[in-house]
């Protein structure tokens, strides 16, 4: 059975909106690359490649690119839907979200993407840069997008959000990390927003699960600019960030440098009493990044030399390495020992990868 994105977006297509193939975790994130410069027929196309025929989410950019501004309400309240209602105006499309929550599409007419505009109320304006998750997306945890009222036909006549609704809006609140760096987003000049960005996502990553949910926080920083940056850009900065996490180089000013080591490796060799292999692994995170399938050397002699662990002698450092490699910690990937220049090499497979749940 076909996935939501290639079932139905030549109707989407149709309907005059660019979809997009959505994934992910959370089934939010964009499948393709530069999904801020994908058309309509490449649209189409990409519903009858093989590689995304299982996606099971689609979704479109809000803003001028397709024309719609999408009221997004983060309850399952109906007083919520009709407090949306009764401020930006009755529409002819509702949609229930998976998780039984409600988006209401208006014509755009400039609004940009705003989050909880009203302090008391949880309601997003997904307007420019804001990206919609669209029936029939299903979620991964469960549930899937419908239309509650109207449907595609409804899209080229669509009204208007209620003539200053947003803009009498005064700014909301937040979750404490959102309170943090809104600030520092707003103070980004346009020949700065890169740098601004790669620090509040350098900063936000610390706190953060996955990826996905780094991306969707940096994206919020963004849209409060008054010049946001390209999707793709964001997207660019928030791989690199994360990169330097799985590779343990995440430094933030006034933070000291951290090893990640994954909590179910550290148990495992605590209540082994092993506590040498742990001190190895350690050393190694710390000397080589924790980014699995990157190698590294490991000299026992060298080592030993540099007195890199206290007072171990080679021979610890060895039986302390084989340990490692036969408790799956580490991955021997080629066998040395003809010349000096010929050490053995070894990586962190990818089941022991430093993620949100290290120590």
């Amino acid at each position: 059975m076909a996935g939501a994105y290639a079932e139905a977006a030549p109707a989407w297509v149709a309907a005059g909106i660019v979809p997009l193939p959505l994934g992910g975790v959370d089934g939010k994130r964009p499948l393709v690359s530069q999904p801020a410069r994908l058309g309509r027929r490449a649209a189409i196309d990409l519903a009858n490649r093989p590689r995304f025929a299982d996606a099971p989410g689609l979704g479109f950019w809000c803003g001028q690119r397709n024309g719609l501004t999408v009221v997004d309400i983060d309850s399952t309240a109906d007083a919520e839907v009709q407090h949306a209602v009764n401020t930006y105006g009755d529409s002819p499309v509702i949609v229930q979200t998976a998780s039984g929550k409600a988006h209401l599409y208006y014509r755009h007419t400039g609004e940009r993407r705003r989050i909880r505009p009203d302090k008391d109320h949880p309601i997003d304006i997904l307007g420019e840069g804001g990206l919609a998750v669209a029936p029939p997306s299903e979620r991964p945890a469960g549930g899937r997008y419908r239309f509650l009222r109207g449907g595609l036909g409804d899209l080229r006549n669509l009204p208007k959000i209620r003539e200053g609704a947003v803009a009498q809006l005064e700014p909301g609140a937040r979750g404490h990390h959102d309170v943090e760096h809104r600030a520092s987003a707003e103070k980004a000049e346009p020949g700065n927003r890169n740098d601004t960005m790669f620090r509040l996502a350098r900063e936000l990553a610390h706190a953060v699960v996955d990826r996905d949910a780094l991306l969707e926080q940096v994206r919020r920083c963004n849209a409060e600019l008054s010049d946001p940056l390209p999707d793709a850009e964001v997207q660019r900065t928030v791989g690199s960030v994360w990169r330097y996490r799985e590779e343990g180089r995440l430094l933030v000013a006034g933070r000291s440098a951290a090893v990640f080591l994954p909590c179910d490796s550290v148990e495992r060799l605590l209540a082994a009493g092993d506590t040498d292999t742990l001190a190895l692994l350690t050393m190694a995170r710390n000397a080589h990044g924790a980014l699995p399938g990157k190698s590294f050397a490991l000299v026992p002699q060298a080592m030993a030399e540099a007195r890199l662990i206290g007072s171990w002698g080679r021979n610890r450092y060895r039986a302390a390495i084989r340990q490692a490699c036969h408790l799956g910690e580490l991955k021997q990937i080629a066998t040395g020992g003809r010349g000096k220049n010929d050490p053995s090499l070894y990586c962190f497979p990818s089941n022991t990868a430093a993620a949100g749940k290290g120590v």
